[in-house]
């Protein structure tokens, strides 16, 4: 018996703590999975209304300083159906609230007052209509890193199971490679689902590089070619929000300018979309572009209602965490596609069976 192999599987984590810690993964995975299909669901039920020709009637933007999504799209249109007239104000079934003005104010412009639109009228309560169905749109792609947690849950406790199987047979002094058990579903396919886990991650890691990192490159690198325009500051705060083990914070600086004889107002200082620490420069910042102070901003001479103060971001933070994420999964593929050829390699080479086995040669 080779006591190596006994130490090297004595020193493995007990069979129950893998288990415990790939089924959290994998129900982690599986509840994001269920409230994402369940989100879609509801927006696939609406699309089911009939829609009827509705006219707004209200359309502005409501903005509160201080809620953390200040911006919301406020309207109203009527509609008519069975000969009864009836009116709405529900956008959507989540309604439409954003921390970016330009967002919500291209919708109410979209739908400006009597504009006739199309509304998702509720057959069985023709009181209840909206607009938008919903759904997560491109946003679907995310059930991909539900996805992943799943797979990694299933591959940490087949191997738990593999090995902790392995490990009897060495303290009993057999060979794993010998055993029945060396053919059982969970080590049998261990490298299968290790390859699929490292494709779902090289997928996540290659969607964040070239959707967060060379996105918001690409949107610096144009605006630096923008109209640079006078601009004034409304408000000017510090955001923070709660995370695991500190607060992070944000710069929210809305400002107002001219293009063209016509006002627009946007609350980007740059083209970060995320909150970090560092509070002592955030709030110089922010001090810096006191309310009513003016500035210079960038704006996009094509789309006016599109500028920005500075033309940066911390797209080089998609680059990095999209890359770290590639590099994992593309390790991972690398690694269980070697353990799978030398799998099949193995089953390849059959033993000559004994004379015991054989009764031509008994």
């Amino acid at each position: 018996m080779n006591t190596k192999n006994i130490k090297r599987a004595e020193k493995k984590p007990p069979l129950l703590l893998m288990v415990l810690l790939g089924s959290v993964f994998v129900g982690s995975g599986c509840v994001a999975i269920f409230l994402m299909i369940f989100f879609q669901m509801s927006s696939l039920e609406i699309e089911k209304w009939p829609q009827l020709e509705a006219e707004v009637t209200k359309s502005y933007v409501k903005i509160r300083p201080q809620n953390d999504q200040p911006f919301e799209l406020q309207l109203k249109y009527q509609y008519e159906r069975a000969g009864i007239n009836y009116e709405s104000s529900y956008f959507s079934k989540q309604g439409s609230k954003s921390k970016d003005y330009t967002q919500i104010w291209r919708q109410s412009q979209d739908y400006a007052v009597g504009t006739s639109v199309l509304a998702y009228v509720n057959p069985a309560d023709p009181t209840e209509a909206y607009l938008h169905a919903g759904g997560l749109g491109w946003m679907n792609l995310f059930i991909l890193i539900p996805m992943s947690f799943v797979f990694v849950g299933v591959f940490v406790i087949c191997v738990a199971r593999s090995q902790h199987g392995h490990a009897r047979l060495l303290a009993a002094g057999e060979s794993p490679v010998d055993s029945p058990l060396s053919l059982s579903l969970p080590e049998k396919y261990t490298w299968l689902i290790g390859g699929l886990t490292g494709v779902v991650l090289l997928a996540i890691g290659i969607a964040v590089i070239f959707g967060f990192g060379v996105r918001g490159w690409q949107q610096a690198e144009a605006a630096k070619s923008w109209q640079a325009t006078p601009c004034k500051v409304i408000w000017s705060q510090l955001r923070s929000h709660a995370g695991d083990d500190r607060e992070t914070y944000s710069v929210d600086i809305f400002y107002r300018y001219h293009w063209e004889g016509q006002a627009y107002r946007s609350n980007r200082y740059d083209f970060s979309s995320s909150s970090s620490s560092g509070y002592e420069a955030k709030k110089a910042l922010t001090e810096r572009y006191g309310k009513s102070s003016e500035h210079i901003c960038l704006v996009n001479p094509a789309k006016p209602w599109q500028s920005v103060i500075v033309a940066n971001g911390d797209y080089w933070f998609g680059f990095i965490i999209g890359a770290v994420i590639a590099l994992i999964g593309g390790g991972v593929i690398v690694k269980f596609a070697a353990v799978g050829v030398k799998k099949f390699q193995r089953e390849q080479v059959l033993p000559e069976p004994s004379a015991s086995q054989n009764p031509y040669l008994a």
